[in-house]
């Protein structure tokens, strides 16, 4: 679905929100105080009068005159619903309606749903509506993620890096399925711009910044578990329209046990880049891209079918050699994951299976590469919990990976002349990687958890068995403190690119400890951590992959406060990170003594929200380029390197607001309106250095994205 709609004056055409003679305002709250989002609030005898909580448990609802004699109700599950008659509540002034738990409801949601061993140890838990109100997010869950404490990216993109690692660390899994480079207009350079997945079908998101659970997946350093929406509330139609994308969705039950969710998407740079001529960067882009999501559950079992499609095409100016040349991808995917589950007493069994088709056409300069896949990835985990203290997952998971390379690039790597040979390349690799997955949860007395996970490769294919293995411990004190202590040693498969047409082991070794503090007002949070990793880099000084040894130290810090409906947030990162060729250590290019994010926001009483946000890091070290040496062959000049990353880029500095706007009207119809303005000050952040033709002189810098606008709006009803 679309991350916005259209423009913020619409509101003042749209028929929705009729005045009634009476508005209630409130907010709902469990019995500590903490606000519930989307809790139902409603008139008994009128379905057309009713609304939703929002993040904070704010609402407002139209009361019309005539309902003097009915009664507010108010659902949420896991809570005991509650009904006061209008006759006992004084509509003009603000309400606090406070839920009671029902443990009984609890306790049958934990047996009936499937049980997630690891949740104890993940970073944060992310909903629906954090997605939309984040301002820098675009509605896009995975661009949420990047102002997360821990979140390192240092790129304007939607690809998660945690905690100094690179992307190709991390894994994104769908409905318990990873799902290989999950962003939208993904080169093979490695820039991309907004994932794959609509926020509309997303039930939560679950955030492991470091030491990620060995029974979800096998990955390295991140991981980011997505699962689609378990039930719909209503049947609901929302149509969206932005400066960049018209979309439609359709939520509809098909019986009391089954329902589905379809949307599809038309994404268009016209009236964006006419706007935002400041990103002369991209030249064009288009999208059109369809998803489908369907669940049956029935008793003890459920089956659920997550199948989507795409088409994408992207043409941008990219850097090469400390020259701009041109580059543009296209590329066809589909790919479906389906699941099923089934549980009796204190059982719980599930089957998952996923894959992936694509093809993708990437150019850059005279390099032209074409690249096929197929991947087959399927788990079978059996869970059981034979006491109230033990969880135990045992379980199968098998993948395998078929790729198709065909590259014509030049001879010399640091060539785009039109003269210099060219090299064709065609690779055909797959690869088979089935593992046994252990995993154990123990609840000890004293309010502590332990988590022990193993994973072993147990046949050899193109990659030697491994075994990986972790140990989580979470400790518990007044329930408002924790700590966490984690550490592991992972390996993982390392997915080709055209720069390196063969399978690969990475590895890491990780160490850390993490506090956390949630009061009723405030939330902080402090992590220190180490790792060791090995994987296959690109290496610019060789112009090839190498593989590289990193070391990461790294403390994070922060806090974030509510005040009624006020929210702020700072965050500090400092990342001590190293790399290693050829038995000689350098500070990585992210090595970097300063990271702040900062995050204001207000939500007013109507549901008007306006929120700020601001990055500041240390600038990215580079490698400079003293001089050039012409090769005859090449036609070209070889740039001869300095020391390896011994500069700095000018620190980084970036500022976004964003205003959003919720209008309930009446046949629960409602009117989401986005107006967003990234890099505010228009500050022209340093993003790669730029040389004359023989590296004599520096002509300037490529700058990541200036001032740009989006707006837009999206009606449900």
């Amino acid at each position: 679905m679309v991350k916005h709609g259209f423009i913020l004056i619409l509101v003042c055409f749209f028929p929705l929100c009729v005045q009634a003679h009476s508005l209630l305002e409130g907010r709902v709250c469990d019995q500590q105080g903490n606000g519930l989002f989307s809790v139902l609030v409603c008139l008994k005898q009128q379905e057309n009068s009713c609304c939703y909580s929002d993040t904070k448990g704010y609402f407002s609802l139209d009361i019309p005159d005539t309902a003097t004699d009915d009664s507010l109700f108010l659902f949420f599950v896991g809570y005991k619903p509650l009904s006061i008659p209008l006759k006992e509540l004084d509509l003009s002034s603000f309400a606090e309606l406070r839920l009671q738990e029902d443990n009984r409801m609890l306790a049958a949601a934990m047996i009936e749903h499937n049980p997630r061993l690891s949740e104890e140890f993940s970073l944060q838990k992310i909903n629906k509506l954090d997605i939309y109100l984040s301002p820098i997010s675009d509605g896009d869950p995975l661009k949420a993620l990047s102002f997360l404490p821990a979140a390192s990216n240092t790129s304007e993109n939607a690809n998660p890096e945690f905690r100094g690692s690179p992307a190709s660390a991390a894994q994104v899994l769908l409905n318990g399925i990873s799902i290989t480079a999950p962003v939208r207009n993904t080169q093979l350079s490695g820039m991309g711009n907004f994932s794959l997945f609509n926020t509309e079908l997303i039930g939560d998101m679950t955030v492991y910044a470091g030491n990620p659970p060995l029974n979800r997946a096998s990955a390295l350093s991140g991981l980011v578990e997505i699962n689609t929406c378990s039930d719909i509330e209503r049947n609901e139609t929302q149509m969206a329209v932005s400066m960049a994308n018209v979309g439609l969705f359709r939520a509809q039950r098909l019986s009391k046990d089954a329902f589905v969710q379809c949307y599809a998407n038309h994404q268009f740079s016209g009236p964006y880049l006419f706007f935002n001529p400041g990103g002369k960067r991209i030249k064009s882009f288009r999208t059109d891209d369809a998803g489908l999501n369907f669940r049956w559950v029935k008793k003890a079992a459920f089956i659920n079918l997550y199948s989507y499609g795409i088409s994408e095409s992207f043409r941008a100016e990219d850097y090469n050699f400390g020259k701009k040349v041109n580059s543009n991808a296209q590329k066809i995917r589909q790919f479906n994951v389906f699941n099923l589950g089934w549980h009796k007493d204190c059982s719980y069994l599930e089957l998952n299976l996923g894959n992936n088709l694509s093809r993708s056409d990437f150019g850059l300069g005279i390099l032209q590469s074409v690249q096929k896949e197929q991947e087959w990835k399927t788990s079978l985990n059996l869970k059981l919990l034979p006491f109230n203290f033990l969880l135990l997952q045992t379980g199968l998971a098998a993948e395998y990976l078929s790729l198709d390379f065909k590259t014509d690039k030049p001879a010399f790597a640091f060539s785009m002349s039109d003269s210099v040979p060219m090299l064709h390349q065609d690779t055909s690799i797959a690869c088979f990687i089935p593992e046994v997955v252990l995993y154990t949860k123990l609840q000890l007395p004293g309010q502590i958890t332990l988590g022990l996970g193993l994973r072993n490769k147990i046949l050899s294919d193109k990659l030697p068995a491994y075994l990986s293995y972790q140990i989580n411990l979470r400790k518990k004190l007044e329930e408002k403190h924790s700590f966490l202590l984690s550490g592991g040693n992972y390996q993982a498969c390392f997915y080709p690119v055209y720069r390196y047409t063969r399978f690969s082991l990475q590895t890491s070794r990780q160490l850390s400890l993490e506090y956390t503090y949630e009061g009723e007002q405030l939330f902080i949070q402090a992590a220190i951590y180490g790792k060791q990793e090995e994987s296959p880099t690109y290496y610019g000084p060789e112009y090839k992959m190498k593989i590289l040894q990193r070391e990461i130290r790294g403390l994070e810090c922060s806090a974030e406060y509510e005040w009624n409906r006020l929210r702020a947030s700072l965050s500090y990162t400092l990342l001590d990170a190293h790399i290693k060729s050829d038995s000689t250590w350098h500070k990585a290019e992210n090595n970097l003594p300063c990271f702040l994010k900062t995050y204001l926001s207000y939500t007013g009483k109507h549901l008007l929200s306006l929120s700020c946000s601001g990055i500041y890091r240390t600038g990215l070290r580079y490698t400079p380029v003293e001089s050039g040496r012409y090769v005859v062959e090449a036609y070209a000049f070889e740039p001869q390197h300095g020391a390896y990353n011994s500069r700095r880029y000018d620190d980084y500095f970036r500022l976004d607001l964003s205003l959003n706007q919720v209008i309930f009207g009446k046949n629960q119809r409602r009117l989401v309106v986005f107006a967003t303005v990234g890099n505010v000050l228009n500050r022209k952040n340093q993003k790669a250095r730029l040389y004359s033709p023989d590296y004599s002189d520096t002509i300037g810098y490529s700058h990541y994205q200036g001032r740009t606008y989006y707006l837009g709006a999206q009606l449900s009803f």
